[in-house]
């Protein structure tokens, strides 16, 4: 054609370069250079510009993504209809769209679908799956899925013990109120070990006694009779009625002292020169 400088055919779009004042017209598959001719495009590329490996678009199975046109997206992309790799939600890995994410970036957690930096209340932080897990229903907050990972409670099942809620303190609890700033958070804490039930921790708190045990009306005191032994945990006082608690580390002793012990409580072990419970013995 007359328009072309060089041609490799009769036509005016067979041209692989023009003279000076007049734009050449490239076949998909080329790209036109500074100096006015045609060069062909990086062969994973359908069309392109400027540079060879600048793709514009791909082909069938192939994705655009910053330039390059791949087989598979890249780290937070996904492969969209149009051919083109487009970014993921914030924060997130893999993703499906632009609004479903499955993978979430390092630190952040998966909610839903969407990523988060900290879970809300109701949910725990379960770095290992990289997700929020909803806490039981009855926790207000917690560390975990299980009934016993509470670490504050739901009003319906207000009070707290060992980490489990309920909606009253269990036998041989009662509850006790900590008010924080924004909040007051009902414990159930145990109470003495001679008391079913009891009004505090205090041996003399008793409002019943453990089975085999009798409360003295003007002590609160729960306390034996007759052929009654104390229960574990606890020794006989000398006034032979009340039953005295032991040292935290005796199952039964014969006084309060650490090293008055007479078995000790799993996984320690009694002492057999000094009477006190020790995690292991040394020969």
């Amino acid at each position: 054609d007359a328009g072309c400088k060089t041609c490799f055919g009769p036509q005016a779009q067979d041209c692989s370069s023009c003279f000076k004042g007049t734009n050449i017209y490239c076949h998909r598959g080329f790209f036109e250079t500074a100096e006015g001719s045609c060069e062909a495009c990086d062969s994973s590329c359908l069309t392109c510009d400027g540079i060879k490996s600048q793709c514009l678009s791909c082909d069938d199975g192939y994705y655009l993504g910053s330039g390059m046109c791949r087989l598979n997206c890249s780290l937070q992309t996904y492969p969209a209809d149009d051919g083109i790799c487009r970014r993921c939600p914030p924060h997130c890995d893999v993703c499906s769209d632009d609004r479903t994410c499955f993978k979430c970036s390092f630190l952040y957690l998966m909610l839903n679908g969407v990523c988060k930096a900290s879970c809300p209340v109701g949910y725990y932080e379960d770095m290992e799956e990289g997700r929020c897990g909803q806490c039981h229903p009855t926790c207000g907050s917690c560390s975990g899925p299980l009934a016993d990972d509470c670490e504050t409670c739901s009003p319906f099942s207000p009070k707290l013990y060992k980490g489990a809620c309920s909606k009253e303190c269990l036998a041989g609890t009662y509850y006790e109120t900590e008010i924080q700033m924004t909040q007051c958070d009902v414990f159930c804490t145990e109470c003495h070990q001679t008391c079913m039930s009891c009004s505090g921790p205090d041996a003399n708190q008793c409002t019943q006694c453990e089975k085999g045990l009798v409360l003295d009306p003007n002590t609160l005191l729960c306390g034996v009779t007759g052929d009654t032994d104390c229960p574990p945990g606890t020794y006989l006082h000398d006034d032979q009625f009340t039953c005295m608690g032991c040292h935290g580390h005796c199952y039964s002793c014969e006084g309060p002292g650490d090293d008055e012990c007479l078995t000790c409580v799993v996984p320690k072990y009694l002492h057999s020169k000094h009477l006190f419970c020790v995690t292991f013995v040394k020969n």
